[in-house]
């Protein structure tokens, strides 16, 4: 008897979700929409290995003085995606200001 009330809630439970789908995924990630593209795919499959490693091995193969200093003590694995296009790089915008911008009214 409990085995086939759990089974009713669990059917209650997902096709509340498929029908609020919208809702569900703004509760869970602070957007309604996935944003991912097939390179995204092939860096978490291939590069991430699903989400298992992240590369920080590789940094004791970069740390021997033979390496260049560019690629010195770096995570390769990350290194290659950004130079392959599957990462992003970080961008920091500093000392923006905004105002005092000269207005012209029209009569």
């Amino acid at each position: 008897v409990t085995q086939i009330v759990t089974l009713c809630l669990v059917v209650v439970v997902v096709a509340f979700m498929i029908k609020h789908w919208d809702r569900v995924m703004v509760a869970l990630t602070g957007d309604d929409r996935i944003h991912g593209s097939p390179m995204d795919c092939v860096w978490f499959t291939f590069f991430r290995c699903c989400g298992t490693c992240n590369g920080d091995w590789t940094r004791c193969l970069s740390k021997f003085p033979c390496c260049p200093t560019k690629i010195r003590n770096t995570n390769l694995v990350k290194k290659i995606g950004k130079l392959l296009g599957l990462t992003t790089y970080t961008v920091e915008l500093k000392n923006i200001v905004i105002g005092d911008l000269p207005v012209t009214q029209r009569c």
